[in-house]
């Protein structure tokens, strides 16, 4: 089964976001925090999301992927294609070959 990467990011970090709004709920977190939470969420369910570097590269397909530990311990996704996928760059999230 080969899946888009872009499908792959906004389903986890969809489901990521989601985690963390039921969270925000619980703990009865300030609702200015909740409803930016929901937003986040909302466009995720839509799909957009901004990631950074070479566009064309999110339209690609892969079959497995794995997660890896880059410098500075930091974990990325690496495809069987030879694209990495970087949730926590620098600058924010960032996908290249």
């Amino acid at each position: 089964m080969t899946n888009r990467i872009i499908d792959f990011i906004v389903r986890n970090e969809l489901r990521a976001a989601q985690e963390r709004l039921e969270k925000l709920m619980q703990i009865k977190a300030p609702e200015v925090m909740i409803q930016g939470q929901k937003r986040i969420v909302e466009e995720l369910l839509a799909g957009k999301i901004k990631v950074g570097g070479d566009q064309e590269l999110l339209q690609c397909t892969f079959e497995t992927f794995e997660t890896k530990k880059g410098k500075g311990g930091k974990v990325y996704v690496q495809f069987d294609n030879g694209i990495k996928y970087f949730p926590n760059a620098k600058y924010g999230r960032f996908v290249t070959r």
